[in-house]
């Protein structure tokens, strides 16, 4: 017996030493920061950085649009229809706009022309949605605290033949649009195979089914849009949140030299980002630049970020 003692105690040594270096490599995988190599070898703009926070009221800021010196989002699901303006130099809530009588069931995206707002209540993670809407609201109705004077447009996607998948198991879902000359452009998110579908339809009232014009391979979930109209420049964020580390990965497409409304046909660049935040929205703040927004965490306020684009475009 006393000669199985320090076999045993080998054994014991052995036994915590591979335990431990497991331990090691697990938490060392876990608090891997967004690599060049860990998301598809595409660049990182480390130069990117939050200058400031959201207001504690905007916990889900999933749009975004900048006109006349300030900036206007909204929440996602879980808030009232309402629309809010922040500060342009210090981001802090200057107004609060309730569209009355609107629904919001899953608001995910702002746009605008020269005269109206557009805010997409299209939000499907569910895939059974078939109540999807944008309404269009008149940017000289912004000024009260109540706005009835809205259109509402309507539209079902031509391509979507069920609505019984499941939760995430389809690429009927929406976050991202964009409004140019007479036409609203949609991206979907495609929770299934990671690509973007690219719509049209008018910017009328009434029930549409939009067109549907090309697809991209995003290779993850796009989550909003936003373009340069001047210099023709499209940017889209999105992120593939990994379920083993709990990362989003977040990142962005730009594409350029398009022409008309043939957005993919062009150059494109995907640009990986350095944090890992739930980026919802992003509109053009400045030429060639974009203001892009971060939802809040459980600990922390969301974020706002900005983004030059010139230096990624040849």
């Amino acid at each position: 017996m006393s000669n199985s003692k320090p076999l045993i105690t080998l054994y014991l040594l052995v036994f915590f030493t591979i335990i431990g270096a497991l331990l090691i490599h697990i938490t060392a995988c876990h608090n891997q920061p967004l690599t060049a190599q860990n998301t598809l070898s595409y660049p990182i703009d480390t130069t990117i950085k939050a200058f400031n926070t959201l207001p504690d009221r905007i916990k889900e800021s999933s749009g975004l649009v900048h006109f006349e010196n300030a900036i206007w989002t909204h929440n996602d699901s879980g808030d009232g229809p309402c629309l809010y303006q922040l500060d342009i130099d210090n981001q802090k809530l200057t107004k609060t706009v309730l569209l009355e009588n609107a629904k919001s069931k899953d608001w995910e995206e702002l746009a605008q022309d020269e005269t109206s707002l557009y805010v997409g209540d299209f939000g499907n993670n569910g895939g059974h949605r078939q109540d999807l809407v944008i309404y269009k609201v008149p940017k000289n109705e912004l000024t009260k605290d109540t706005v009835s004077n809205f259109e509402v447009i309507e539209f079902r996607y031509p391509d979507q033949e069920r609505f019984d998948r499941g939760a995430y198991q389809h690429n009927f879902d929406c976050e991202a649009m964009i409004v140019s000359e007479d036409s609203i452009y949609l991206f979907s998110k495609n929770h299934q195979d990671y690509q973007t579908r690219l719509y049209r339809l008018p910017k009328t009232a009434g029930k549409h089914i939009p067109q549907l014009l090309d697809s991209f391979d995003t290779k993850g979930t796009i989550t909003a849009a936003g373009i340069d109209k001047t210099n023709k420049i499209l940017v889209l964020s999105g992120y593939k949140f990994s379920g083993q580390n709990g990362l989003f990965n977040p990142y962005l497409w730009v594409f350029w030299d398009y022409k008309g409304r043939e957005f993919f046909d062009g150059k494109n660049q995907r640009i990986n980002l350095p944090m890992d935040k739930q980026v919802e929205g992003i509109c053009l703040f400045e030429e060639e630049q974009f203001l892009m927004s971060s939802e809040a965490g459980s600990r922390q306020l969301g974020e706002f970020y900005l983004f030059d684009v010139k230096k990624w475009i040849d």
